[in-house]
């Protein structure tokens, strides 16, 4: 067994022994826009968190696999602080794009579903439309793109700098994608980089947010064509989270791209819930609440954004680490089921879903959106 495949094992073995389960895996049907005294109310209960204290240890093993159970006093020893995350990686002259459209060839990139403004306690803000994407730090680009397209999904495009690909995204549909940035010696940490949601009119959740106190960048347009801005958030276990946001432009690559790249046995359509470690959950979940105004839940962790997307975050505790922890849903359970085993991909089987990691031990929770009511 390789050394990747020892610590997916330990991320698998942790998901068995520890019994755990994520609240965004545990909802048997979408959040619905439908609210009681300003939290959401899913059409389902209970809901169920672990908090991830019951399997964490487990994943903080070596490259080799040597270390399953540290104490809680070795989680970080002597790891640096970043004050900064680079942007998106969406750079400057030298960087070259794969997979471009052929002359001649567009395809506008239609708005997804919106609302201009969302309730939240009272107060009028503008909707997000939904994650856009979460950010990955991978040891091995290639391995981290040949593992997703085991599981079915394919690369829209990537962004080259002196002929070497340095990111990568992955595409789980037209408005929603994974992005994998390679480990370099300048930033050698792996997994969770940055999560990105999507805004219907970027230019007035910017405005909203300086009206409220926030620092956020300039809206400017990026490498890739799209309106974004960032700003930084909460304290993560590594470094200050950097939040980032982004519209969808015609003609950018992500609208050149629609409709294609789709691979049409992926095991799941849509990214519904990305958790986030924090330093001070409370704290983090405050900030959520109460600047960007995402709206509580029954389940404590678990802030749905603001807007109809149903979709979801989920403060945890430091204990992940830097670990990315993410949930696709998928419409039939059983065919995913059987693509990941014909991938030769080791599974766990939870509640209402499967578990799964990548091979930097990174979790992604498949759940089954397809027996709803049933």
């Amino acid at each position: 067994m390789g050394q990747r495949s020892l610590v997916q094992s330990a991320a698998l073995l942790a998901l068995m022994v520890g019994g755990w389960t994520s609240p965004a895996l545990e909802q048997s049907k979408p959040l619905t826009a439908a609210t009681q005294g300003g939290s959401y109310v899913p059409e389902h209960a209970p809901l169920r968190s672990e908090m991830y204290e019951r399997f964490v240890h487990k994943l903080s093993g070596d490259a080799q696999g040597n270390t399953l159970a540290p104490s809680r006093s070795d989680w970080y020893p002597g790891r640096p602080t970043k004050t900064k995350e680079a942007l998106s990686g969406e750079m400057n002259d030298d960087v070259h794009f794969s997979n471009a459209p052929a002359p001649g060839v567009t395809a506008a990139l239609t708005p997804g579903p919106q609302s201009p403004t969302a309730q939240s306690s009272g107060s009028q803000v503008p909707a997000l439309n939904g994650i856009a994407h979460v950010a990955i730090r991978v040891h091995d680009l290639a391995a981290a793109e040949a593992f997703y397209n085991q599981l079915g999904f394919i690369r829209a495009f990537q962004l080259s700098r002196n002929g070497a690909p340095y990111e990568v995204f992955i595409k789980i549909n037209d408005r929603q994608f994974i992005e994998l940035y390679s480990a370099t010696e300048k930033e050698p940490q792996i997994g969770f980089l940055h999560l990105c949601f999507e805004g219907a009119d970027l230019n007035a959740i910017h405005d909203d947010y300086v009206g409220r106190g926030l620092i956020p960048i300039s809206v400017r347009k990026a490498g890739a064509g799209n309106l974004l801005f960032t700003m930084p958030g909460p304290q993560q276990p590594a470094f200050a989270q950097n939040l980032e946001y982004t519209q969808y432009m015609p003609g950018s690559l992500h609208g050149n791209d629609v409709g294609k790249h789709l691979g049409p046995n992926r095991v799941a359509d849509r990214l519904i819930s990305v958790s986030l470690a924090m330093v001070d959950p409370e704290a983090a979940r405050s900030f959520y609440v109460d600047k960007l105004h995402f709206l509580p839940t029954p389940e404590h962790a678990l802030l749905a954004l603001p807007g109809p997307s149903g979709q979801t975050i989920e403060i945890v505790s430091p204990e992940l680490g830097m670990k990315a922890s993410f949930t696709l849903a998928t419409g039939n359970l059983k065919q995913a089921s059987r693509r990941i085993k014909q991938g030769g991909i080791a599974a766990k089987k939870l509640a209402h879903g499967m578990g799964i990691a990548d091979p930097d031990g990174n979790l992604i929770v498949i759940s089954d959106q397809g027996s709803m009511g049933k």
